[in-house]
């Protein structure tokens, strides 16, 4: 029913991050563990001939991939501006671009 400290999901420990490149950090940490996974049942669906497993995952595939790499971006920008308090603005400005031409992608 309830978590013990510190304790997240699934009784995996939360990970403490400092500022906004250790966050975006732990999202890209993340997001390769579910890229791995992911990948795990990929080829499990591959090895027991499941043709439309294999054929749904193809999609989630694609969205790993191209999560994996906003982070990549996202922790380069950063990298460039600078972490510090003082640099927020600029981190925000570049996560605001960003999403802005993932909707006009998606439009």
């Amino acid at each position: 029913m309830g978590r013990g400290c510190g304790q997240g999901r699934f009784g995996q420990r939360q990970r403490k991050v400092v500022g906004v490149k250790g966050l975006f950090e732990a999202v890209r940490d993340q997001e390769l563990k579910v890229t791995h996974h992911v990948g795990l049942v990929y080829e499990l669906a591959g090895a027991e001939k499941d043709h439309a497993t294999v054929s749904f995952l193809k999609t989630f595939v694609g969205e790993q991939h191209e999560e994996n790499a906003q982070c990549r971006f996202v922790l380069d920008r950063i990298d460039l501006i600078g972490d510090g308090p003082e640099s927020l603005y600029f981190i925000d400005r570049e996560l605001t671009a960003l999403a802005e031409r993932k909707e006009a992608a998606a439009a």
